[in-house]
């Protein structure tokens, strides 16, 4: 190669050099004056060129000097050591890398023996290397171990050529130096990676080979000790083999083994392998790795024992996932560490959520504690366990559940785990208590049916029988025959009966039993086909004891026949209505309308009853068709086929007619009592205005008995009134009036003609004869009302009023006016009763008997068992009342006063007018030290506030 350094004019110089010259000529004067002329020419040219060719020159050496600078900057700063020596082994140049290998300066090596720095070990190596260099004279090369300054020894390449000098001898060595320590390092690392490598390599657990490519083929070159048990011994043979003949049963594995060299890369197939040796076949997980330049790796795993493990947990976990049933598997320290897809579908958990954590955590310490650890803690002593009941899940509600806990037991034969299967019976349990409670009350429906229920097997034994049937025969029936309970006749029959429901279906039949005391019963009888798979394999029965029945039907008959006999001849009024006509008609009833029975059983009631009626008659009679009460009798007006108005008492009572519903009717003529009833009433109403006419006497006999006391009540006003008068007319007369006396005067007068007007004005109203007027009335007022009448009697008697009058007591509802009779009526009776002479009495100047002791007491109060009556005693301390009397003292006209002094209506008109205001009158108490009548009456209700 052309030094690129080189310059032209250096090239130039190269070249003229070898250029010949005119002057090379042998003889110059034998040249012509034209050829020494041109001689000159040509000198003088030559000469021009070899000023020109020293310029070169010059310029030349400047680039050798800038090259040699350059070269020997290379040669000082290289990355490699470079040294000089003689043949001696003196180093004579050494670059500064060199130097700095060896830990010295440049000028420290030189002079020195190369031989110091050479490690004892390799000196030889060296020596051996010296010669072999200055012998052959080429260029030689070796490792050794070189010595630093420190002491320290580092791995060198030394590669040396021998130096001619300027006689051509050999007589130096230049040595280039190469610091290989750190190669040396990784070479022994390297080495130890490969030992390591290949122990890792005997100890892999599965069969690993190794084979390297050769021509189309690969050669086995090594195998692991997995490899040498997995072929029982047999791979050694096939060191050296091609695989093509170790693998001719298998060609998928030579054929992965080529795409692996091929791709240069690592691949891993599932393959199905057969063994040469015993012909079974077994799944190998194999991996091929490339390894440069030429290797390919096989690792071989028998996974068949694996794959057939993973293929039944996955159908384990198939199973699992698809049972309806919860499972759960818990270790020792309670934590979830499987749980199946239908556990966390119920719950809504993940599976993140529930495996890993504790049962606590999942469902809280509550539950745990209460329900699930009592349960683990026996199954992991040993036993088996089982919960069935309510609880309480978070996020869940109350449940029923079904639990079975069962302890795991590990290839060392520990309990490890727990395996929880659970199931939610909630709605199995409802409908379980549903179904129970359905059966208990079907049973307590069937033992309280006042009949017999059974069921028969398909040969005719009894399989259930309600009480009602036990108590009738007193014996165990259940899987009885008929013949076993009944006398051959009965149980001929009922088996008949029974192949007659298998072959026809529903039969219902009378049949006769005798019960456990020889009575006979009759039975209404139905059986029917108990239908299973759609062939009758069963027979039902349901019996009702129609003995009475059949005893009433019997008694009917013959009551119908006496009912037509007593209907036909008595003297009331039947009929039967149906469907809007008379279906049935006595003789009377005939004779009352004047219709034959043929007649009305075309006729409605509509055509009999009178129009005045035939609207209220119409709906009663839709009212009781709806089934609504109604009441059964009253009185009503018909037409008869003469047109004659006849009022009539009738009932209609509901029955059953030739199975129909029908009304059962009886009818009385009353028009007679009606129009009796209707001259009692006009009797009634002149009775009444008498009675009002009697009560008007009475009060004017009152005031007429009055008159005397009232005039003296009046008299007393009158004289304060007159005296007070001439007492004005006196002073007026003599100028000595004095205005303020004069006011005096005239109050005293407004007061006292104040107290006249009040007596007259209710002696005015008292005396009025008006209408019954009620409203809330004040019942102590009413007594102060009286006694504004009759005070003055009872004063001049010199009878003493005590008065109890309760102010709290409520009001009642009545007629004032009246009510004020019957207490002047009582007061008056009192004051007569007081004022009978007694032996031991005295007279008074008047002629008055007067008793020792004089009282008429009046008491209001509320009654003390009743709180909505008020109660009016009042009491006299006159002789009493003879017991022979007793009965009679509320009569009309009964009196025990001398002739002239009583009327004897005083106490009935009282009787009467208590009663009206819904109250009562009574003697409560009477003996020889007086008597004391007490009145009740009603406090006012709120609808009559």
């Amino acid at each position: 190669m052309k030094n690129k350094t080189q310059s032209e004019p250096f090239n130039n110089l190269i070249n003229f050099e070898k250029m010949p010259h005119p002057l090379q000529k042998e003889d110059i004067s034998a040249l012509s004056p034209e050829e020494t002329l041109s001689l000159i020419k040509e000198l003088q040219i030559h000469q021009t060129e070899l000023k020109l060719q020293n310029k070169k020159l010059f310029r030349c050496q400047s680039e050798l000097e800038g090259l040699h600078k350059k070269y020997a900057d290379l040669y000082d700063f290289a990355p490699v050591g470079y040294f000089v020596a003689d043949k001696n082994g003196l180093i004579l140049e050494v670059n500064f890398e060199g130097a700095d290998l060896l830990g010295f300066e440049k000028h420290e090596l030189i002079k020195r023996s190369l031989l110091v720095f050479i490690a004892p070990d390799v000196q030889d190596i060296f020596y051996d290397h010296h010669k072999k260099v200055f012998e052959t004279g080429t260029r030689q090369s070796c490792e050794l171990k070189l010595v630093k300054k420190d002491g320290t020894q580092f791995y060198a390449v030394l590669q040396s050529n021998a130096i001619q000098d300027s006689e051509g001898n050999l007589s130096q060595i230049q040595m280039v130096v190469t610091d290989i320590d750190e190669i040396k390092q990784r070479e022994k690392s390297l080495q130890k990676s490969e030992k390591q490598f290949q122990a890792r390599y005997m100890g892999i657990q599965v069969p690993t080979y190794t084979w390297q490519k050769q021509d189309d083929d690969f050669v086995l070159t090594d195998y692991n000790i997995a490899a040498e048990i997995f072929s029982k011994g047999k791979i050694k043979k096939y060191i050296g083999e091609k695989i093509s003949v170790y693998c001719q049963d298998n060609p998928n594995v030579i054929a992965d083994c080529d795409e692996c060299y091929k791709k240069k890369k690592t691949i891993r197939k599932q393959t199905r392998y057969k063994i040469s040796a015993t012909g079974e076949v077994r799944l190998l997980d194999i991996s091929y790795v490339f390894i440069p330049p030429d290797l390919v790796m096989i690792h071989t795993e028998d996974i068949t024992r694996r794959h057939r493990a993973e293929e039944n947990q996955r159908k384990f976990e198939f199973i699992a996932n698809s049972s309806k049933n919860f499972m759960t598997l818990i270790n020792r320290d309670y934590v979830y560490e499987a749980v199946n897809r239908t556990y966390r579908e119920y719950f809504n958990m993940s599976k993140e959520e529930i495996v890993g954590k504790t049962v606590a955590d999942v469902w809280g310490q509550d539950v745990f504690a209460n329900y699930i650890k009592a349960k683990l803690d026996k199954c992991f002593a040993g036993e088996e366990g089982h919960f069935e009941g309510w609880i309480e899940f978070h996020g869940k509600g109350s449940g029923y559940y079904d639990v079975s806990y069962y302890p795991y037991f590990n290839e060392k034969n520990e309990i490890t785990h727990v395996a929880v299967f659970s199931s939610d019976q909630t709605e199995h349990r409802r409908a379980k208590d549903a179904l129970r409670e359905s059966e208990e009350r079907f049973s307590l429906f069937m033992d309280n049916l006042p009949g017999v229920v059974f069921i028969k097997d398909e040969n005719f034994n009894h399989l259930y029988i309600n009480k009602y049937m036990e108590n009738i025969l007193n014996k165990g029936v259940i899987g009885k025959s008929p013949y076993e309970l009944f006398s051959k006749e009965i149980a001929d029959n009922f088996i008949e009966e029974d192949k007659k429901v298998i072959a026809e279906g529903i039969q219902m039949i009378n049949e006769a039993i005798l019960d456990q005391y020889g009575v006979s019963h009759t039975y209404r009888t139905i059986k029917f086909p108990i239908i299973q798979e759609g062939k009758p394999l069963l027979i039902g029965g349901i019996a009702l004891d129609i003995t009475n029945q059949v005893t009433a039907e019997k008694a009917l008959k013959e009551s119908e026949a006496k009912f037509r006999a007593l209907a036909e001849n008595t003297v009331s009024s039947i009929f039967i209505y149906q469907k809007d006509s008379y279906v049935y008609a006595n003789p009377a009833f005939e004779t009352l309308t004047g219709y034959t029975r043929k007649e009305l059983a075309l006729m409605s009631y509509r055509n009999i009853i009178h129009p005045d009626m035939a609207k209220i008659i119409h709906s009663r009679h839709q009212a009781r068709l709806r089934g609504e009460p109604v009441i059964s009798s009253y009185k009503a007006k018909i037409l008869t086929q003469k047109k004659e108005t006849r009022w009539i008492d009738f009932t209609m009572t509901p029955i059953e007619y030739e199975g129909e519903s029908a009304f059962l009717g009886t009818a009385f003529d009353i028009t007679d009592n009606v129009l009796a009833q209707d001259e009692l009433k006009q009797a009634y109403e002149k009775l009444r205005d008498t009675q009002a006419q009697l009560i008007q006497s009475a009060k004017l006999v009152s005031i007429g008995e009055l008159a005397a006391g009232m005039a003296h009540e009046l008299n007393q006003p009158l004289m304060v009134i007159r005296g007070n008068a001439q007492f004005i007319l006196l002073c007026l007369k003599e100028n000595g009036v004095n205005k303020d006396e004069v006011i005096k005067i005239f109050e005293i007068i407004e007061r006292n003609t104040t107290r006249m007007m009040n007596i007259i004005k209710h002696l005015r109203i008292f005396s009025r004869q008006s209408n019954s007027n009620f409203q809330l009335t004040d019942i102590n007022k009413v007594i102060e009302d009286t006694f504004l009448m009759i005070y003055e009697q009872l004063h001049v008697h010199n009878i003493e009023v005590k008065k109890y009058l309760d102010r709290d007591i409520p009001e009642v509802y009545g007629d004032a006016n009246q009510l004020e009779q019957v207490f002047l009526n009582l007061f008056s009776n009192a004051r007569d009763a007081i004022e009978e002479e007694k032996q031991g009495d005295t007279d008074n100047d008047e002629g008055y008997v007067i008793s020792e002791k004089k009282v008429l007491e009046i008491i209001s109060r509320l009654s003390k068992t009743d709180k909505k009556t008020v109660e009016i005693w009042v009491s006299d301390t006159g002789s009493g009342i003879a017991q022979d009397n007793m009965e009679n003292i509320f009569d009309p006209f009964f009196t025990t006063k001398e002739v002239g002094k009583g009327t004897g209506l005083g106490l009935s008109i009282a009787y009467g007018i208590i009663e009206a205001h819904g109250g009562h009158i009574e003697v409560a108490e009477t003996s020889p030290d007086g008597t004391s009548f007490r009145i009740r009456l009603p406090v006012a209700r709120s609808d009559q506030v």
